[in-house]
């Protein structure tokens, strides 16, 4: 007995094409497949990018933790990063900080007394009422910090650039300008001069 005509029907239900129910039952299966890789794609992507962040602010909070180098010598450098750091009312008395970055660092009311910032950056860093009694700040580039009501007093400014510095109220008296730059700074409101005398009202340097 043939089983050709039995074969014939498989061949017939193998080679039907599908209807549109069910086209559109494999349409939605694909859909949904393909939304479920974008969705575990995006889920990765997202939780790299946390992760990022969370690196990224891990490191600038242990930037801004880094201690000062030991002051072994005036000339080693402090490889200080406080850029952008909050260090306002920190006590930094006789901290090695030659060649620190401390762009655009909040030090307002912090102590520096006799600490070493030998040609440091100091642009646009905050330094309203901070103390720098005796403090060595050669060649220093001070570019538009804010040294409002600072105490300056006898610290060694010898070289270094304070165009565009605040220097409202600061106290200068004995400190060394010697070659200093002071080009467009502010020195009004009761500045004192190295000599003792006060500055004339947007007088800097002070003209005699």
């Amino acid at each position: 007995m043939s089983n050709q005509p039995h074969q014939s029907s498989l061949n017939s239900r193998r080679t039907r094409p599908l209807s549109p129910r069910s086209r559109r039952l494999s349409r939605l299966l694909a859909l949904s497949a393909l939304a479920l890789v974008v969705g575990v794609l995006s889920a990765c992507g997202s939780s790299e990018s946390g992760e990022a962040v969370e690196r990224e602010a891990s490191a600038g909070a242990d930037k801004c933790d880094a201690p000062p180098a030991q002051r072994t010598s005036a000339y080693v450098a402090s490889h200080v990063d406080w850029s952008g750091c909050d260090k306002s009312g920190a006590t930094l008395t006789d901290a090695n900080l030659f060649r620190a970055n401390l762009t655009g660092a909040n030090l307002t009311g912090a102590t520096l007394s006799v600490a070493n910032l030998t040609r440091a950056n100091l642009t646009d860093a905050y330094l309203t009422g901070a103390t720098l009694s005796a403090a060595n700040l050669t060649r220093a580039n001070l570019t538009g910090a804010r040294l409002i009501e600072a105490n300056l007093h006898a610290a060694n400014l010898t070289g270094a650039n304070l165009t565009g510095a605040r220097l409202t109220g600061a106290n200068l008296y004995r400190a060394d300008l010697s070659s200093a730059d002071l080009r467009g700074a502010i020195c009004h409101g009761g500045i004192v001069w190295p000599d003792g005398t006060r500055g004339r009202a947007g007088t800097c340097p002070p003209t005699n």
